[in-house]
């Protein structure tokens, strides 16, 4: 994911994370809880964004569905996370988002 388009996702974000998808392990239970947007990227083409509060039982289903090679973790505030969801859809509008595509 280019600079420039971390920096527009960052606004209102209480922190940012990126990770390889080889990264991801059980360790991830440590932020169930927490909410976040994820943008799932392959090869640096976003292509998909989804909001959670559960981010180890999403990414492995995603696992099962996507091709990835890497995602990031975007926490927010709950009352900030769906509006920055739909926002994010509507502005990159990624090949797996079913809204994306209305």
């Amino acid at each position: 994911m280019s600079t420039e388009i971390v920096k527009e996702l960052l606004k209102d974000c209480l922190s940012a994370t990126p990770f390889l998808s080889q990264q991801f392990n059980q360790s991830f239970n440590k932020y169930k809880g927490k909410h976040f947007v994820y943008v799932l990227e392959n090869d640096g083409e976003i292509i998909y964004i989804g909001h959670t509060k559960n981010v180890y039982t999403r990414i492995v289903s995603h696992r099962m569905t996507y091709n990835f090679t890497n995602f990031w973790l975007f926490e927010y505030d709950k009352k900030l996370v769906l509006q920055k969801e739909r926002e994010w859809i509507k502005s990159f509008q990624p090949a797996f988002n079913i809204r994306s595509k209305k």
